[in-house]
């Protein structure tokens, strides 16, 4: 192939042509304006071989030959993709939580010591189970109390008065109510009633079924009324808390469905339902906050796990393809599509679809063959012809 001589090596050849023509003729300025001319023809013609080589490069950047069949069976796999119903999502960035809803934090009703803590972090309690016992003065003055009332509602028995025994029966309930608002259980009374024996320790027991999650306090310490030293959670049911932008929040409604990857389990997938959009935007980030309830059954979640979350909020029909098929230059995506003679570099709307996949909503139809493998290597081949 013969490349054209550039404008300065022409006018150069010209230049010294006409020089040897002043030598020979004396003609300088026919010679002068002989040059002045052939430079204006050679600068226009410049101008028009730039516009022609700047087309096949402009070609070559969009399309590439289909490469041998050896290399093709090789390196380039295409295939037509799936025609299918796809969720339209959103992405939402966030993170996992503990469901309020089903957590609860222990706290003593009454100053004292907290003398034994009978179940520490990771332990499966039922609801009523023990969970420490607490030495207070407070505790065992209003068991003795419920005792001096039982027994005078015994003796004023044997009287006939029934103003006396009103008067017994109401001073010995106050004193029952006294024990359950200082957090004794009714078992715990029952049996103080059935022995007669005041208990140096008040049972602090737990109120909900789950798992103890966190531990305040070390036995020996010492608690005021209201002081927590446990929290019990449920983990098979959590919460989602993410943040929508701004441009997405006219698509979001209550109940609409949350797709989950977690990166810590390798992108395996979890659902869970919106239940709550915040009535303001997040002034930090300004984002709109959202939360969605996530069953949990199996435990593999983790409260603080990040997670990359869609929101569904709509259904369209796309092009099902191997994520190995897209092409990313900036925030475009594209697709190389497989014709008789070459590869067309085409561009198209696009977003997830699974771990693996992705969904051609737009740019391609569904009876043509995509680059599946190869794509990068093919993509290379038209960036760099």
């Amino acid at each position: 192939m013969v490349f054209p001589l550039p404008p300065w090596q022409k006018i150069r050849k010209v230049a010294a042509a006409l020089l040897r023509e002043r030598k020979r003729s004396g003609l300088v300025l026919a010679g002068a304006a002989t040059l002045v001319f052939c430079a204006l023809i050679l600068s226009h013609q410049t101008e028009r071989e730039k516009k022609e080589l700047s087309l096949p490069s402009r070609l070559a950047r969009d399309t590439i030959p289909r490469p041998p069949e050896e290399f093709n069976n090789d390196f380039v796999r295409a295939e037509r993709g799936q025609w299918m119903d796809v969720p339209l999502t959103i992405p939402v960035p966030g993170k996992l939580a503990f469901n309020a809803q089903y957590s609860f934090l222990c706290s003593a009703r009454t100053a004292g010591r907290l003398d034994h803590i009978l179940v520490f972090e990771g332990a499966e309690v039922r609801q009523g189970d023990v969970l420490a016992e607490l030495y207070s003065p407070e505790f065992i003055s209003a068991e003795k109390e419920y005792l001096v009332a039982r027994e005078t509602i015994r003796t004023i028995s044997k009287l006939h008065s029934a103003e006396l025994k009103a008067d017994a029966s109401a001073t010995l309930q106050a004193a029952r109510n006294r024990l359950k608002v200082l957090g004794a259980a009714d078992q715990d009374i029952e049996e103080l009633d059935r022995t007669g024996n005041v208990s140096l320790y008040l049972k602090l027991r737990a109120p909900i079924s789950g798992t103890i999650v966190k531990r305040n306090m070390d036995p020996g310490a010492f608690v005021n009324t209201g002081d927590s030293f446990m929290m019990i959670a449920d983990p098979t049911k959590l919460w989602f808390f993410g943040n929508v932008f701004e441009r997405d929040y006219s698509k979001i409604r209550l109940g609409q469905k949350l797709i989950l990857y977690v990166p810590a389990l390798g992108q395996k997938q979890f659902t869970g339902v919106l239940n709550y959009i915040a009535p303001s935007l997040d002034p930090a980030t300004h984002t709109l906050p959202i939360r969605c309830d996530v069953p949990n059954p199996t435990k593999e979640l983790r409260p603080e796990f990040y997670v990359e979350a869609e929101l569904v909020v709509g259904y369209a029909k796309a092009v099902v393809l191997p994520r190995s098929a897209l092409l990313h230059e900036g925030d475009q995506a594209y697709v190389l599509v497989a014709q008789k003679k070459d590869y067309q570099k085409r561009a198209v709307v696009a977003q997830s679809f699974g771990k693996d996949k992705v969904a051609i909503l737009s740019g391609l139809r569904g009876d043509e063959e995509v680059v599946v493998s190869g794509a990068i290597l093919l993509n290379q081949m038209l960036l760099n012809p």
